[in-house]
This record gives C-alpha cells, structure tokens and sequence, in this order.
C-alpha cells in the first residue's frame, strides 16, 4: 500500500466507485525513444487504480498496489511493480482520470456505465454482492467505507474475495475487475 501526495491540501475528488490512471515513464531498455502515431511516448507505463483512503482524506490518497516478483528470482514480473518498488520520496507520477465503472451515489443509488459509455442509473437498491479476487478489492474499499461510517445508509453489502485457487476451482479463469451484482427494493 502506498500514499501519494496532493498538493495544496484537497480531497482527491474521485466519486465512490471511481478509480485514476497513474503514468510514469518506463526504465530505459532498446528503443527508449518510441514515439506512436498520435506522439505518445510508448515508453510510458499506464496503469489503473481504485483508491483506498476515504474520500474526505486531505493531502493524500492511499493506493493498494501488488508487486509482482518471480519467486525464484526475485525478477520483477512487470515494469510498473519495479517502477513503483523503486521509487524515491518526492518523485513524481502523471495523475489522470476520474472515471469510473460504477459510482455509488448513496442510499441505494448506483451509477454504472456501459462499454459505450452510456450511464445507467439503478435506484432502490437493498442489497449488494461484490466479488473481488485479489488486489481487485481495492475497488470496494471506499464503497465499505463510506456505507459503513455513516451508518445511515440502508444498503446490506456482502463480499465474496477470492485468491486465484479458488477461482479456478469455481471454473472461472481470473476476474478481472471487481464484479457487482445487487437486488433492487
């Protein structure tokens, strides 16, 4: 888990459910100049995240970030866990986003968006399933929170967290992202 900085003391801003793309530029390695069509630098390392830390936190943002190594070698399995491991205090990410799969609006209102980027409002929701294998928790954690804490909200949640055995088991390869089912009132 780690902590990011914003400056000037704000919330981050980012709605329940939502989630920000961070970039960096990648380790130097062969062609470190590549540049696409649209003149992007292909050397840059983008990555989605569902921030943890509440959304009134002032100052910062929390991140749950796995790093992956090779348990034999130590090798990092992906440019971004060895960017991320090896970064010094005060070094600085690009910070993008503010989207979002699904926005929880409170009091049984959800917000979730289409791959065509159509939104759909459902209302009246009385209970919500979310299953999550992984980091992909993360996702959910300002959701639990934010229903949690306040403790007026009427919404029953239910997690299921599962580790890559015992989604193998229930036939299913990976869950890629956080999956959401619920029953309307």
């Amino acid at each position: 888990m780690g902590s990011l900085d914003i400056e000037e003391e704000r919330v981050l801003g980012n709605p329940v459910g939502g989630y920000i793309t961070l970039s960096k530029n990648a380790p130097a390695s062969g062609n470190n100049h590549a540049i696409n069509n649209s003149g992007a630098n292909l050397n840059d390392l983008v990555r989605s995240f569902y921030p943890i830390s509440r959304i009134d936190q002032l100052g910062s943002f929390d991140l749950l970030i796995k790093i992956l190594k090779d348990p034999n070698t130590g090798a990092y399995l992906g440019k971004f866990s060895e960017i991320v491991e090896t970064c010094q205090v005060g070094e600085h990410f690009q910070l993008t986003g503010q989207d979002f799969r699904y926005k929880y609006n409170g009091f049984g209102e959800i917000e979730i968006k289409s791959a065509d980027g159509s939104i759909k409002t459902v209302k009246d929701i009385r209970s919500l399933v979310m299953l999550a294998q992984n980091t992909n928790i993360s996702t959910f954690f300002q959701l639990i929170d934010t229903v949690a804490r306040y403790g007026l909200d009427p919404i029953n949640l239910s997690l299921l967290y599962t580790v890559n055995d015992m989604v193998n088991s229930l036939g299913s390869r990976s869950i890629h992202r956080g999956v959401c089912c619920f029953e309307r009132g």
